[in-house]
């Protein structure tokens, strides 16, 4: 792999190792950055809950998530834990203020908290306690009958692509197939997105469909 530029692939393994570890480490705020000596990126996660310096059980949950993903454009040598306190993580902060002030996603200059960098991608700040977060639900109508089909495209098609950066192979949505008030069939996304179960999708195609027939029928 390139060390030289970030490419997509490293965004989006970055993104759902966010997801996955969010829910027993808080991510506060997380980003990619190279550094003018270290020749290589590394995704820094920041949270409230690391103080001075991750502990050993920190470590061990940033291992697990990073087997259970078995990602190629992820490794335990590119990931930094660092408390929200510490300088890289205040200038990422800073860079992500509320409005007035617009996030940045791509940063490029020097310094950067308290060292000299060549570049750094900021994640959005987003609510990752949402398990929707980032996920294009679709609802088609199907020609005949009261039948609906739902898709949930994955989180990959929300990353912001680097610059000069081309779409990766997208992943097989989530399919829920409703049928009057009742789901007919059920077709698990490609790629898992945790906690989300298969009930977890048919409760909400029924509500994205229930919705949209309130919107046809008052259009009538």
């Amino acid at each position: 792999m390139d060390q030289g530029s970030l490419v997509r692939e490293q965004i989006d393994a970055g993104a759902e190792f966010l997801d996955r570890i969010h829910a027993s480490i808080p991510v506060k705020v997380a980003f990619w950055l190279k550094g003018t000596e270290e020749g290589r990126w590394a995704l820094y996660v920041a949270s409230d809950k690391i103080g001075s310096s991750p502990s050993i059980a920190d470590y061990r949950e940033m291992a697990r998530v990073e087997r259970e993903m078995d990602d190629p454009n992820l490794s335990q040598s590119r990931v930094r834990l660092i408390g929200a306190g510490e300088p890289l993580a205040r200038a990422a902060l800073e860079l992500q203020r509320p409005p007035p002030r617009r996030p940045l996603t791509w940063y490029k200059g020097s310094p950067f908290g308290n060292i000299s960098v060549e570049g750094a991608y900021l994640y959005p700040p987003e609510d990752r306690d949402d398990p929707w977060r980032g996920t294009s639900i679709m609802v088609f109508e199907e020609p005949a009958g009261e039948a609906y089909r739902v898709e949930f495209w994955p989180r990959e098609l929300q990353v912001a692509l680097p610059p000069g950066g081309w779409p990766r192979k997208v992943t097989r949505p989530a399919v829920v197939r409703v049928e009057g008030s009742r789901v007919t069939e059920y077709s698990p996304p490609e790629k898992a997105v945790p906690p989300l179960t298969q009930g977890d999708y048919e409760r909400k195609a029924l509500a994205a469909v229930e919705q949209l027939a309130g919107k046809l029928v008052r259009s009538e």
